[in-house]
């Protein structure tokens, strides 16, 4: 087993007091040949020690289980997002296109109706959409612009 101690300083009104913790339950080898006079008490400390190390295992391992848990679940969240932003990007994707196609659509409907003598009708159908191009071009082009220039 790792010999590692702590110290611990503190003061309480007044009253300062100090604390050695030492997490090895081995005695140091002077003590060691003192205890080997008693009868059982070295092989009750080895014992102990023993059982404390296979604790000590147990909970590294369990401890090594969780993190590789957590690990994974970030992982999966990681691919989720990712799953996600795809999905929201498609959408307005088609979303573009749809309105981009229906401001065509509108403008050849105003275009025919133009032709065929039917200015009211026509201009109902073409003012509007020439209107929603040129916010559509103009208007979210150099907001997308101005959006990608900006420092993150």
């Amino acid at each position: 087993m790792a010999k590692r101690s702590k110290s611990l300083q503190a003061s309480n009104h007044g009253v300062n007091f100090e604390e050695h913790i030492d997490d090895n339950m081995l005695p140091v080898p002077a003590d060691l040949e003192k205890y080997q006079q008693i009868p059982g008490v070295l092989d009750f400390i080895l014992t102990g020690a023993k059982a404390e190390q296979l604790e000590r295992h147990k909970l590294n391992q369990q401890l090594m289980t969780i993190h590789q848990s957590d690990a994974e679940i970030r992982a999966m969240d990681a691919k989720l997002r990712s799953d996600e932003s795809k999905r929201i990007y498609r959408s307005n994707m088609y979303g573009l296109t749809l309105g981009t196609l229906l401001i065509l659509a509108s403008m050849a409907i105003g275009a025919f109706l133009l032709y065929n003598g039917k200015p009211w009708s026509g201009s109902l159908f073409s003012v509007p959409s020439v209107i929603a191009l040129f916010f559509r071009v103009f208007v979210q082009r150099r907001e997308g612009s101005q959006k990608t220039k900006r420092p993150s």
